[in-house]
């Protein structure tokens, strides 16, 4: 059972990192000219991806003329889904590889 609340601590680490990150590129426009601007995208790289596959995650079905239509909640909920469970194997792997190396030391 302290194996399961490493990973749940790393997990919520790991998520509020990348949340806090994504925050920091919203609301500082300094950030948005750096390469930050490229982890930005891990934000809507999913529901596109998706729609790609044929889901209908983005809103107006993917039709907004020249600019790049903006995920629908389905999208944001899968996208969020996504990062959730990709960062708990993240975490998995991560408390694993901890538990290796003191088992080892």
């Amino acid at each position: 059972m302290k194996s399961q609340s490493h990973v749940v601590v790393t997990w919520l680490g790991l998520s509020l990192l990348h949340l806090f990150i994504l925050l920091l590129i919203v609301y500082l426009p300094v950030l948005r000219d750096s390469s930050f601007t490229a982890f930005g995208i891990t934000a809507v790289i999913v529901p596109y991806l998706l729609h790609s596959a044929g889901l209908p995650v983005l809103i107006n079905d993917g039709l907004s003329g020249w600019a790049l239509p903006s995920p629908n909640i389905l999208g944001w909920s899968l996208s969020i889904l996504f990062w959730l469970v990709f960062y708990y194997f993240i975490a998995k792997f991560i408390t694993l590889l901890l538990a290796r190396h003191k088992r080892d030391i």
